[in-house]
């Protein structure tokens, strides 16, 4: 190819002989060119090899990271239903038994019905606070009243 592009840019004859090179050499010639272009077109399809590689490796990484995510959100979800919820359940319920005896669960009863029943500070509280209310709403009223009948 390359004795082509010489050959046509030169006056389209090829003279070999008057410079003193034979046709063995001129044969070396061209098989050295020959093999140099090769060399080349190799050089450039090993770097557009690796450039493929590398983005081949980057989408194909991307991929799987995204398979990958959705499989383990699967099957996170299917072993928390299948296996760790009763587990769980299991381990909650004996808590539960250790912690919420049945005296302890009629004390908080007593204790809950006895300030629905009786009240408690922040019953007081609250009726004090309502009071106040309903005192400061009067005076509100009073006042209103008073200036209607002034005007």
């Amino acid at each position: 190819m390359g004795g082509v592009v010489v050959w046509a840019l030169s006056t389209r004859e090829l003279r070999v002989v008057p410079i003193g090179v034979s046709y063995g050499d001129l044969a070396a010639i061209a098989l050295t060119a020959v093999t140099v272009i090769l060399a080349v077109f190799g050089l450039i399809a090993a770097l557009a090899a690796l450039y493929g590689y590398r983005a081949f490796m980057k989408v194909s990484a991307a991929t799987a990271a995204n398979v990958a995510k959705a499989e383990a959100v699967e099957q996170i979800k299917l072993y928390m239903t299948e296996t760790a919820e009763p587990v769980l359940v299991e381990q909650a319920e004996r808590v539960a038994l250790r912690v919420i005896t049945p005296q302890a669960l009629q004390e908080l009863i007593r204790e809950q019905v006895n300030a629905m029943t009786l009240g408690d500070q922040r019953d007081v509280d609250l009726d004090q606070a309502e009071a106040r209310m309903v005192d400061a709403d009067t005076l509100d009223d009073l006042d209103h009243d008073e200036d209607q009948t002034e005007e």
